[in-house]
């Protein structure tokens, strides 16, 4: 199996090549150049392991919930390469990535930064087979109640701002928070992904956007 995984959904932009077992990949913590370096990345990785873009199998691509913007630049290159080298695509949730930071099966919560004094929840019943509750948006105020109604088992799942959040929260010592992610995460649920839902034409693959752009809600505020 060879495919190429991208996660522009989160702070930072993350490509990495998966082929036959062995993993390579490129991080950039400044989002601010997404656009740039996706294809310079996916280059670089083909490159280094003498292979083609023709080569894959699929690409898989991380369709949110995370930052708009992000969102659509990475869905937008993913749709590009495979609509020019006629290769599938798979789209994986970002909550599904923080939840393979662990070795845990049942009882994760994903939680990752939303903006605006805003994150995104969810926990998974089996991670192996996507199951989960509907991401939803909570204030960070709110956390401390959300958790506090969770099964004291649970592993926290966080991205690294999450992450700082939820360290400042008393009375969570039981929970596990693992600070962002990682490519062997990223590409254990992309194969999650491929063998639950199988890779579809790009024109299936869809943005999960959770809550409205920081754009629509300053013009209903009008």
């Amino acid at each position: 199996m060879k495919f190429l995984t991208l996660n522009t959904a989160s702070s930072t932009v993350e490509v990495a090549l998966y082929n036959d077992g062995v993993l390579t990949a490129k991080r950039d913590p400044s989002f601010k150049k997404a656009s740039e370096v996706l294809f310079v990345y996916a280059e670089s990785l083909m490159q280094e392991s003498n292979l083609q873009l023709s080569n894959l199998d699929f690409i898989a691509v991380v369709v949110g919930a995370g930052s708009f913007t992000g969102i659509r630049i990475g869905l937008a290159f993913a749709r590009t390469l495979s609509q020019v080298l006629h290769i599938p695509v798979v789209g994986v949730t970002y909550q599904e990535v923080l939840a393979y930071n662990t070795q845990s099966q049942n009882s994760i919560i994903a939680v990752s930064d939303a903006a605006n004094g805003l994150a995104y929840v969810c926990t998974f019943v089996d991670k192996h087979a996507g199951v989960h509750t509907p991401v939803q948006v909570i204030k960070h105020a709110d956390l401390a109640e959300f958790l506090a109604q969770q099964n004291p088992a649970c592993v926290v799942c966080a991205d690294a701002v999450m992450a700082k959040v939820l360290n400042g929260i008393p009375n969570l010592m039981a929970l596990v928070v693992t600070e962002s992610d990682t490519p062997d995460a990223l590409v254990a649920a992309s194969i999650a992904a491929f063998k639950r839902d199988g890779a579809q034409s790009y024109e299936k693959i869809v943005p999960l956007y959770v809550r409205v752009s920081q754009a629509e809600e300053n013009l209903a505020c009008k």
